[in-house]
C-alpha cells in the first residue's frame, strides 16, 4: 500500500461481493410491542442475543439484546425509575434473572421502551468495505 493511500478496495473475489452476497433473507425480527419477557422468550428459541425491531408497517425501528435489559429506560417518563436486572451479561441472560425480570414491573415493559434506536442498516447493494 502506498503510503497515504487508504483501503477501498478489496483483493480478489472480496472486492466484488456486496451486501446481497453475504446477507441472511429470512431474518427473525421482534415486533416492537413485544413484551420483554415474550423477547427472552424468543431470543432464547432463536439462540440469539439480540434481533431487529419492527414497527406495525414493518420498517425497522431499532434493535433489541439481551444487553437492553439492564440501563435506562428510554421513556422520559421513567427517568429516575431505572431499573437493572443483575444477571445479564455479555448477552447471557440466567434463569434467576428471567424469574426476577418476570416479578418487576419491568415484565411489562415492550422492547420499543429499551431497543437501540438508529439501527445499522445497509442496501442490499452496499459492497462488503461499506458495510464493514
Amino acid at each position: 500500500m502506498i503510503e497515504g493511500e487508504t483501503m477501498n478496495r478489496m483483493p480478489g473475489r472480496l472486492g466484488t461481493l456486496v451486501a446481497r452476497d453475504v446477507m441472511s433473507t429470512e431474518v427473525f425480527v421482534l415486533p416492537e410491542e413485544t413484551t420483554l419477557v415474550d423477547a427472552v422468550e424468543l431470543l432464547k428459541q432463536h439462540k440469539h442475543s439480540g434481533a431487529p425491531v419492527v414497527n406495525s408497517r414493518g420498517h425497522l425501528v431499532g434493535t433489541f439484546s439481551l444487553r437492553n435489559l439492564t440501563g435506562v429506560k428510554r421513556n422520559k417518563s421513567d427517568e429516575g425509575n431505572q431499573k437493572e436486572i443483575s444477571g445479564v451479561e455479555s448477552g447471557i441472560i440466567s434463569a434467576a434473572a428471567l424469574e426476577k425480570l418476570m416479578k418487576t414491573s419491568a415484565a411489562q415493559e415492550r422492547v420499543v421502551d429499551r431497543m437501540t434506536e438508529n439501527a445499522p442498516s445497509v442496501t442490499e447493494n452496499a459492497t462488503l468495505i461499506d458495510v464493514a
